[in-house]
């Protein structure tokens, strides 16, 4: 894909539903089996397990509020601008889920270890047709 390519990520409907229906299935799982356990499983155990599971919740409930930001493909490489970031940071994008209208992207920064998942929708159908093309075409795509 030659030509430069911007598109908004931010926490959609969809994202914080998905989110909110994994959460909310966790933490039945979770009171089921704390509540079932009985004396098989000791006290300490089930505070561990509970303590855990707020953490992932905590975690959760940080990726549904994530602040917008905004991926560029240059025609040379792949840029996130972060909300209220003054530089853009390089890395590679990857599609880790793709539903048609709506795709969960991996970003890997270059030079580090860090990872930024970002969710994207179709907001218009032509620069939605240049995302998935410059995603499946250039450098990352599936993996």
């Amino acid at each position: 894909m030659r030509a430069p390519t911007l598109v908004e990520a931010h926490p959609s409907r969809i994202w914080r539903g998905g989110l909110l229906l994994v959460l909310i299935a966790a933490a039945a799982a979770i009171a089921a089996w704390c509540a079932t356990s009985g004396d098989v499983v000791s006290w300490w155990a089930r505070v561990a397990v509970s303590a855990i599971a707020l953490a992932i919740g905590a975690g959760v409930v940080r990726l549904a509020v994530a602040p917008p930001a905004a991926l560029r493909w240059t025609g040379a490489a792949w840029e996130l601008l972060p909300a209220g970031a003054a530089t853009p940071l390089r890395g590679v994008p990857a599609v880790a889920i793709d539903c048609g209208a709506w795709m969960l992207l991996r970003f890997s920064v270059e030079g580090s270890h860090r990872v930024v998942w970002l969710p994207v929708e179709r907001q218009d159908a032509s620069g939605w047709h240049a995302l998935r093309a410059a995603l499946y075409s250039g450098p990352g795509g599936r993996r």
